[in-house]
């Protein structure tokens, strides 16, 4: 799929491409790509009141504080290598809301992808409640109650991605759910 703003030379870009395409078929993972051609889809050129009024007002200014530290804090724990490495873009904390948070058996290594829209310190108490508990009969719940047999201290806590609200609304839920997903997908936690 070839994607691009629309202008009077689309036609002629859209041409050239469609004469030169077989040219990719020589290469083996490329035929397989573009066998049955190539779609073409514009996006909507930008407008002159598009650029000088826009509709989201965006604040360029940045502050140096220790605010916008980007990574997770530790709140007692240690944090946990997945073998993976992930560059933290926000800054996350036990007092931080809305956040998608992993959690690690520090005994087999089996991990545990959760989002939570309250503190992610209140989410993380209801889970060692109901591991020393026993009381819960979620999956992560009786495998910690089974491997560790209620131990806490072999359960390690990270947030991993702090969900922001939109500046246009829309249905926050469904967004903090699908970066869940993503991670669990990411992760491979299924």
């Amino acid at each position: 799929m070839f994607i691009t703003i629309y202008s009077r030379k689309y036609h002629q870009i859209k041409n050239i491409i469609n004469k030169h395409l077989p040219v990719l078929f020589g290469v083996e993972s490329f035929f397989e790509v573009f066998k049955n051609g190539c779609r073409f889809v514009t996006r909507h050129a930008g407008t002159l009141g598009g650029i000088s009024a826009p509709s989201v007002v965006h604040n360029n200014s940045k502050r140096e504080t220790w605010l916008q530290t980007k990574g997770t804090y530790k709140c007692g724990s240690t944090s946990q290598n997945t073998g993976k490495g992930f560059e933290m873009n926000d800054y996350i904390n036990c007092n931080t809301k809305s956040v998608v948070y992993l959690l690690t058996c520090r005994k087999c290594k089996l991990q545990y992808v959760g989002c939570t829209t309250r503190s992610l310190k209140c989410r993380m108490r209801e889970h060692i409640n109901h591991i020393t508990s026993c009381s819960n009969t979620s999956v992560v719940i009786c495998h910690f109650v089974e491997c560790n047999g209620g131990d806490i201290t072999q359960l390690d806590i990270q947030g991993i991605e702090k969900v922001k609200h939109s500046d246009r609304g829309g249905d926050f839920t469904a967004k903090l759910f699908h970066r869940e997903a993503f991670w669990i997908f990411t992760l491979g936690t299924r």
